[in-house]
């Protein structure tokens, strides 16, 4: 049963929830859902699960039934596989990815970290979810970049200059804007925000994703095995030649 090739219809409904996953903002309280879905609808999203979707129960059991359906249905096609070795290598590209997207589901963290110029903290999200960083961090100064020749000056760009504290001194220094973050001890601090009326706020983002290594791995491996499956010829083939 575990290995049937109709377990593969598990497939499209992880890539289902993996979207929601993506389009409803994740790990927050349930009141936090009600002025943007309703009351009703918050409380759909947050008893399925969808508002913590890599946490839940059901999107694991998905994931753990898929892999062992695809490494059951690899031995039993353990022959076809001696001779089409990409057929394996896809395979096990694809449990690689699963493992990761598992890591990453169970041992990642993501929350807000809000500053003011000379603040310093630890403490990332809000209550429910909040983590706390092996290290602190200031905000030394906050700056907004604008066109000066645009109409009403538009953001060009907006930076944080952040300081990394540990044991009570400085190890590093450096200045964030979008898509240029600060990594650190596995964590990544993005420049996420700022505040219109308070010229000394910034707003980062902070993540952990100790799967994201496990998942590139699979990505690196499987366009391998497709190659090998789609343009070598299989091992007997190349015997009757």
């Amino acid at each position: 049963m575990f290995s049937s090739v109709n377990l593969l219809v598990l497939i499209p409904v992880i890539i289902v929830l993996c979207i929601l996953g993506t389009l409803i903002p994740q790990g927050q309280e349930a009141i936090w859902y009600v002025p943007g879905y309703g009351r009703f609808w918050a409380g759909i999203l947050t008893g399925a699960g969808l508002t913590d979707v890599y946490h839940s129960v059901l999107f694991r059991a998905l994931l753990s039934l898929a892999a062992v359906n695809l490494v059951l249905g690899s031995f039993r096609s353990i022959n076809a596989l001696k001779r089409r070795p990409g057929i394996f290598l896809a395979h096990g590209a694809v449990i690689i990815i699963m493992i990761g997207g598992m890591i990453s589901g169970i041992w990642g963290k993501r929350g807000e970290l809000e500053l003011r110029e000379g603040e310093v903290k630890n403490l990332v999200g809000t209550a429910g979810n909040a983590f706390r960083l092996p290290f602190s961090v200031r905000l030394k100064r906050f700056t907004i970049e604008r066109y000066e020749s645009k109409p009403r000056k538009r953001i060009k760009q907006f930076k944080s200059l952040l300081e990394i504290i540990e044991n009570g001194g400085s190890v590093k220094e450096d200045i964030i804007y979008v898509n240029k973050p600060l990594r650190w001890r596995g964590y990544t601090i993005y420049q996420s925000g700022y505040d219109p009326k308070d010229p000394k706020f910034s707003s980062l983002l902070v993540s952990r994703d100790p799967g994201v290594r496990v998942v590139y791995a699979g990505f690196v491996i499987l366009p391998i095995g497709l190659f090998m499956t789609f343009f070598m010829k299989p091992k007997h083939d190349r015997d009757n030649d």
